[in-house]
């Protein structure tokens, strides 16, 4: 298993003047985010979704 980290995140994105998008599992999406507050990445160029099961009301 490969664990998410800052020096994974280095060695992928060389910069962190780019904007983030991500989604995922939500251990995985903690990973990232902590990786981008400790990389000091301002909160404007970080962006994600969350995806969770929803049950549809009403359904016939």
């Amino acid at each position: 298993m490969i664990l998410f980290s800052l020096e994974l995140l280095h060695s992928i994105v060389p910069s962190k003047e780019a904007v983030f998008y991500f989604c995922g599992p939500i251990p995985f999406m903690e990973a990232i985010l902590k990786a981008l507050n400790r990389w000091d990445v301002p909160n404007e160029q970080i962006h994600y979704e969350v995806f969770c099961p929803v049950a549809i009301l009403g359904e016939k």
